[in-house]
């Protein structure tokens, strides 16, 4: 089954995925799809590319501009806040 945000939003969440740095900045690749992962810079070298597990509130951040202007930026996202995240492998063998 495919992980669609939109039905989650404003809930609490446990997502496993890829840990990936993004245009605006790191985020979880969950089913294809980009969870940014809010109040967190950068994921740790040793960590990025990893299979990862992240718990905390999905919200959707729709994309802030005037109606009819072009984007060629970071278009409407879903970010997890107050995001707790461990190494799946860790996860798996604790």
């Amino acid at each position: 089954m495919t992980f669609d945000p939109s039905a989650h939003v404003d809930e609490q969440v446990v997502l496993t995925g890829s840990a990936r740095t993004g245009a605006a900045g790191p985020l979880l690749r969950v089913d294809g799809r980009a969870i940014y992962i809010d109040g967190l810079d950068a994921w740790a070298a040793e960590v990025a590319g990893r299979t990862v597990r992240v718990s905390g509130v999905l919200r959707f951040r729709p994309t802030a501009m005037d109606p009819g202007a072009r984007s060629h930026g970071l278009g409407d996202s879903y970010a997890v806040e107050d995001a707790r995240w461990s190494l799946a492998e860790d996860a798996r063998n604790g």
